[in-house]
Protein backbone atom coordinates (compact mmCIF):
# COMPACT_ATOMS: atom_id res chain seq x y z
CA UNK A 1 0.00 0.00 0.00
CA UNK A 2 1.25 3.44 -0.91
CA UNK A 3 1.85 6.08 1.73
CA UNK A 4 0.03 9.41 1.65
CA UNK A 5 3.19 11.03 0.30
CA UNK A 6 3.50 8.41 -2.45
CA UNK A 7 -0.17 8.89 -3.39
CA UNK A 8 0.32 12.63 -3.56
CA UNK A 9 3.23 12.03 -5.93
CA UNK A 10 1.18 9.58 -8.01
CA UNK A 11 -2.04 11.57 -8.19
CA UNK A 12 -1.28 15.04 -6.91
CA UNK A 13 -3.04 16.46 -3.89
CA UNK A 14 -5.62 18.25 -6.01
CA UNK A 15 -6.51 15.01 -7.83
CA UNK A 16 -6.80 13.14 -4.52
CA UNK A 17 -9.27 15.75 -3.25
CA UNK A 18 -11.23 15.49 -6.51
CA UNK A 19 -11.46 11.70 -6.18
CA UNK A 20 -12.55 11.96 -2.54
CA UNK A 21 -15.24 14.49 -3.41
CA UNK A 22 -16.41 12.38 -6.34
CA UNK A 23 -16.63 9.34 -4.09
CA UNK A 24 -18.65 11.20 -1.49
CA UNK A 25 -20.96 12.34 -4.28
CA UNK A 26 -21.66 8.79 -5.38
CA UNK A 27 -18.79 7.94 -7.73
CA UNK A 28 -17.85 4.67 -6.03
CA UNK A 29 -15.09 3.79 -8.49
CA UNK A 30 -13.32 7.09 -7.87
CA UNK A 31 -12.94 6.53 -4.15
CA UNK A 32 -12.22 2.82 -4.67
CA UNK A 33 -9.14 3.86 -6.65
CA UNK A 34 -7.80 5.68 -3.61
CA UNK A 35 -8.79 2.84 -1.29
CA UNK A 36 -6.86 0.35 -3.43
CA UNK A 37 -3.77 2.48 -2.84
CA UNK A 38 -4.42 2.55 0.90
CA UNK A 39 -5.69 6.08 1.40
CA UNK A 40 -7.08 5.92 4.99
CA UNK A 41 -10.24 8.03 4.53
CA UNK A 42 -11.06 6.15 1.33
CA UNK A 43 -10.51 2.79 3.01
CA UNK A 44 -12.88 3.79 5.83
CA UNK A 45 -15.41 5.02 3.27
CA UNK A 46 -15.32 1.66 1.49
CA UNK A 47 -15.64 -0.27 4.73
CA UNK A 48 -18.65 1.77 5.83
CA UNK A 49 -20.27 1.51 2.41
CA UNK A 50 -20.11 -2.28 2.46
CA UNK A 51 -21.06 -2.48 6.16
CA UNK A 52 -24.18 -0.35 5.75
CA UNK A 53 -25.02 -1.24 2.14
CA UNK A 54 -24.87 2.33 0.88
CA UNK A 55 -23.32 4.48 -1.87
CA UNK A 56 -24.54 2.17 -4.58
CA UNK A 57 -23.32 -1.17 -3.17
CA UNK A 58 -25.16 -3.98 -1.43
CA UNK A 59 -24.30 -4.85 2.15
CA UNK A 60 -21.34 -7.20 2.29
CA UNK A 61 -19.92 -7.68 5.77
CA UNK A 62 -17.00 -9.76 4.52
CA UNK A 63 -15.83 -6.90 2.33
CA UNK A 64 -16.48 -4.43 5.12
CA UNK A 65 -14.24 -6.40 7.48
CA UNK A 66 -11.59 -6.61 4.72
CA UNK A 67 -11.44 -2.82 4.45
CA UNK A 68 -11.63 -2.28 8.21
CA UNK A 69 -8.66 -4.61 8.68
CA UNK A 70 -6.84 -2.73 5.93
CA UNK A 71 -7.62 0.56 7.64
CA UNK A 72 -6.55 -0.76 11.03
CA UNK A 73 -3.18 -1.71 9.56
CA UNK A 74 -2.90 1.94 8.47
CA UNK A 75 -3.61 3.04 12.07
CA UNK A 76 -6.98 4.45 11.15
CA UNK A 77 -8.81 4.94 14.48
CA UNK A 78 -12.31 4.59 13.03
CA UNK A 79 -11.36 1.40 11.19
CA UNK A 80 -9.91 -0.03 14.42
CA UNK A 81 -13.11 0.79 16.32
CA UNK A 82 -15.38 -0.52 13.56
CA UNK A 83 -13.39 -3.73 13.33
CA UNK A 84 -13.72 -4.06 17.11
CA UNK A 85 -17.47 -3.72 16.73
CA UNK A 86 -17.47 -6.52 14.14
CA UNK A 87 -15.68 -8.80 16.62
CA UNK A 88 -18.06 -7.71 19.38
CA UNK A 89 -21.16 -8.43 17.31
CA UNK A 90 -19.82 -11.40 15.34
CA UNK A 91 -20.27 -9.68 11.99
CA UNK A 92 -18.42 -11.67 9.30
CA UNK A 93 -15.94 -12.84 11.97
CA UNK A 94 -16.24 -15.17 14.91
CA UNK A 95 -17.58 -13.32 17.93
CA UNK A 96 -14.58 -12.60 20.13
CA UNK A 97 -14.66 -10.05 22.95
CA UNK A 98 -10.91 -10.33 23.52
CA UNK A 99 -10.13 -9.27 19.95
CA UNK A 100 -12.88 -6.68 20.12
CA UNK A 101 -11.32 -5.07 23.19
CA UNK A 102 -7.87 -5.14 21.57
CA UNK A 103 -9.14 -3.28 18.51
CA UNK A 104 -11.26 -0.90 20.57
CA UNK A 105 -8.23 -0.03 22.70
CA UNK A 106 -6.09 0.63 19.61
CA UNK A 107 -8.73 2.92 18.16
CA UNK A 108 -9.37 4.67 21.47
CA UNK A 109 -5.66 5.34 22.00
CA UNK A 110 -5.34 6.86 18.51
CA UNK A 111 -8.36 9.09 19.06
CA UNK A 112 -7.09 10.27 22.45
CA UNK A 113 -3.79 11.34 20.85
CA UNK A 114 -5.59 13.90 18.69
CA UNK A 115 -5.28 17.59 19.53
CA UNK A 116 -8.96 18.25 18.84
CA UNK A 117 -10.82 18.09 22.17
CA UNK A 118 -14.20 17.61 20.49
CA UNK A 119 -12.81 14.70 18.47
CA UNK A 120 -11.35 13.13 21.61
CA UNK A 121 -14.84 13.10 23.13
CA UNK A 122 -15.91 10.68 20.39
CA UNK A 123 -13.72 8.06 22.10
CA UNK A 124 -16.47 7.72 24.71
CA UNK A 125 -18.50 5.44 22.43
CA UNK A 126 -15.55 3.07 22.11
CA UNK A 127 -14.86 3.23 25.84
CA UNK A 128 -18.48 2.24 26.47
CA UNK A 129 -18.09 -0.73 24.11
CA UNK A 130 -15.03 -1.85 26.07
CA UNK A 131 -16.97 -1.48 29.33
CA UNK A 132 -19.81 -3.59 27.93
CA UNK A 133 -17.41 -6.35 26.86
CA UNK A 134 -15.81 -6.54 30.31
CA UNK A 135 -19.18 -6.27 32.02
CA UNK A 136 -20.61 -9.22 30.12
CA UNK A 137 -17.45 -11.30 29.69
CA UNK A 138 -17.15 -14.49 27.68
CA UNK A 139 -16.15 -14.98 24.06
CA UNK A 140 -12.48 -15.18 25.00
CA UNK A 141 -12.58 -12.38 27.60
CA UNK A 142 -12.65 -12.79 31.38
CA UNK A 143 -15.55 -10.93 32.95
CA UNK A 144 -14.44 -8.07 35.18
CA UNK A 145 -16.82 -5.68 36.91
CA UNK A 146 -13.83 -3.63 38.05
CA UNK A 147 -12.50 -3.11 34.51
CA UNK A 148 -15.99 -2.42 33.24
CA UNK A 149 -16.40 0.31 35.86
CA UNK A 150 -13.03 1.80 34.95
CA UNK A 151 -14.06 2.19 31.31
CA UNK A 152 -17.49 3.53 32.19
CA UNK A 153 -15.72 6.15 34.29
CA UNK A 154 -13.39 7.08 31.40
CA UNK A 155 -16.40 7.67 29.15
CA UNK A 156 -18.14 9.60 31.93
CA UNK A 157 -15.11 11.85 32.30
CA UNK A 158 -15.40 12.68 28.59
CA UNK A 159 -18.89 13.98 29.26
CA UNK A 160 -20.99 11.13 27.87
CA UNK A 161 -24.40 11.31 29.63
CA UNK A 162 -25.12 7.59 29.33
CA UNK A 163 -21.74 6.75 30.86
CA UNK A 164 -22.23 9.31 33.64
CA UNK A 165 -25.57 7.70 34.48
CA UNK A 166 -24.18 4.16 34.35
CA UNK A 167 -21.12 4.96 36.45
CA UNK A 168 -23.38 6.70 38.95
CA UNK A 169 -25.56 3.60 39.07
CA UNK A 170 -22.48 1.41 39.65
CA UNK A 171 -21.56 3.67 42.58
CA UNK A 172 -25.07 3.15 44.00
CA UNK A 173 -24.81 -0.62 43.65
CA UNK A 174 -21.14 -0.95 44.58
CA UNK A 175 -20.63 -2.91 41.37
CA UNK A 176 -16.97 -2.86 40.36
CA UNK A 177 -16.39 0.21 42.52
CA UNK A 178 -16.82 1.02 46.18
CA UNK A 179 -20.41 1.91 47.02
CA UNK A 180 -20.54 5.69 47.33
CA UNK A 181 -23.88 7.51 47.27
CA UNK A 182 -22.29 10.96 47.27
CA UNK A 183 -20.17 10.12 44.23
CA UNK A 184 -23.20 8.54 42.58
CA UNK A 185 -25.16 11.75 43.12
CA UNK A 186 -22.33 13.78 41.55
CA UNK A 187 -22.28 11.72 38.33
CA UNK A 188 -26.05 11.35 38.11
CA UNK A 189 -26.42 15.11 38.45
CA UNK A 190 -24.03 15.67 35.56
CA UNK A 191 -25.95 13.19 33.44
CA UNK A 192 -29.30 14.73 34.35
CA UNK A 193 -28.03 18.21 33.44
CA UNK A 194 -27.28 16.83 29.97
CA UNK A 195 -30.91 15.82 29.64
CA UNK A 196 -30.56 12.11 30.40
CA UNK A 197 -33.97 11.34 31.89
CA UNK A 198 -32.93 8.07 33.53
CA UNK A 199 -30.42 9.96 35.67
CA UNK A 200 -33.14 12.29 36.96
CA UNK A 201 -35.29 9.28 37.85
CA UNK A 202 -32.50 7.60 39.80
CA UNK A 203 -31.57 10.84 41.54
CA UNK A 204 -35.10 10.99 42.92
CA UNK A 205 -34.64 7.50 44.38
CA UNK A 206 -31.32 8.20 46.11
CA UNK A 207 -32.94 9.38 49.36
CA UNK A 208 -34.34 5.86 49.78
CA UNK A 209 -30.95 4.17 49.44
CA UNK A 210 -29.56 3.14 52.80
CA UNK A 211 -32.88 3.68 54.60
CA UNK A 212 -34.21 0.25 53.77
CA UNK A 213 -32.91 -3.23 54.41
CA UNK A 214 -33.47 -6.47 52.55
CA UNK A 215 -36.00 -8.86 54.06
CA UNK A 216 -37.58 -12.10 52.93
CA UNK A 217 -41.35 -12.12 52.87
CA UNK A 218 -43.88 -14.87 52.23
CA UNK A 219 -47.20 -13.69 50.87
CA UNK A 220 -50.08 -15.84 52.10
CA UNK A 221 -52.92 -13.85 50.63
CA UNK A 222 -54.12 -12.33 47.40
CA UNK A 223 -54.67 -8.63 46.73
CA UNK A 224 -54.70 -6.11 43.92
CA UNK A 225 -53.16 -2.68 43.72
CA UNK A 226 -51.03 -0.37 41.66
CA UNK A 227 -47.31 -0.28 41.08
CA UNK A 228 -44.59 1.83 39.58
CA UNK A 229 -41.64 -0.10 38.26
CA UNK A 230 -38.15 1.06 37.54
CA UNK A 231 -35.53 -0.86 35.63
CA UNK A 232 -32.25 0.05 37.31
CA UNK A 233 -30.28 -0.43 34.10
CA UNK A 234 -32.36 2.02 32.05
CA UNK A 235 -33.99 4.05 34.82
CA UNK A 236 -37.32 3.88 32.99
CA UNK A 237 -40.42 4.12 35.19
CA UNK A 238 -43.87 2.74 34.27
CA UNK A 239 -47.15 2.70 36.20
CA UNK A 240 -49.64 -0.18 36.16
CA UNK A 241 -51.64 -2.69 38.20
CA UNK A 242 -50.41 -5.73 40.09
CA UNK A 243 -51.72 -8.77 41.90
CA UNK A 244 -49.85 -10.81 44.51
CA UNK A 245 -51.03 -14.30 45.31
CA UNK A 246 -50.03 -17.54 47.00
CA UNK A 247 -47.06 -17.98 49.29
CA UNK A 248 -43.91 -17.45 47.28
CA UNK A 249 -40.74 -16.75 49.20
CA UNK A 250 -37.69 -15.03 47.75
CA UNK A 251 -34.58 -13.20 48.93
CA UNK A 252 -32.82 -10.38 47.11
CA UNK A 253 -29.18 -9.59 47.67
CA UNK A 254 -28.64 -6.05 46.47
CA UNK A 255 -29.81 -2.99 44.57
CA UNK A 256 -30.49 -3.71 40.92
CA UNK A 257 -32.23 -7.06 41.27
CA UNK A 258 -35.69 -5.57 41.46
CA UNK A 259 -38.03 -4.43 38.72
CA UNK A 260 -41.01 -2.89 40.48
CA UNK A 261 -41.66 -0.98 43.66
CA UNK A 262 -44.70 0.11 45.63
CA UNK A 263 -44.86 2.36 48.67
CA UNK A 264 -47.56 1.22 51.11
CA UNK A 265 -47.54 2.90 54.50
CA UNK A 266 -44.25 2.19 56.19
CA UNK A 267 -43.22 -0.54 53.77
CA UNK A 268 -41.54 -0.23 50.39
CA UNK A 269 -42.57 -3.32 48.44
CA UNK A 270 -40.59 -4.50 45.45
CA UNK A 271 -42.47 -6.79 43.10
CA UNK A 272 -40.90 -9.54 41.04
CA UNK A 273 -44.17 -11.51 40.66
CA UNK A 274 -43.08 -13.45 43.75
CA UNK A 275 -42.71 -10.37 45.94
CA UNK A 276 -40.13 -8.88 48.30
CA UNK A 277 -40.54 -6.19 50.94
CA UNK A 278 -38.12 -3.61 52.30
CA UNK A 279 -38.84 -2.29 55.79
CA UNK A 280 -37.56 0.86 57.36
CA UNK A 281 -34.68 0.32 59.78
Amino acid sequence: MATITEMQRLFGEERINELLEAGRSGDFEAIKTLADYGHPPAVLFMGNAYYNGENGVSQDLDKAVFFYKKGAELNGPSCCCNLGLCYMMGHAVEKNYQKAVEMFKEGEALIMQDDDEDYRKTAATTQINIACCFGEGGFGLEQSSEKAAQWWKKAAQLGNPRAQFTFGLLCVKGDGVEKNIDLAREWLTKSARSGYDSAETLLNLLPLIGKWRWTTVTYEFRYNGTYSYINTDSGKQVDGNYMVSDGNKVSFLGVGTFDRFVIQGDSLTFEDVRGVTFRRI
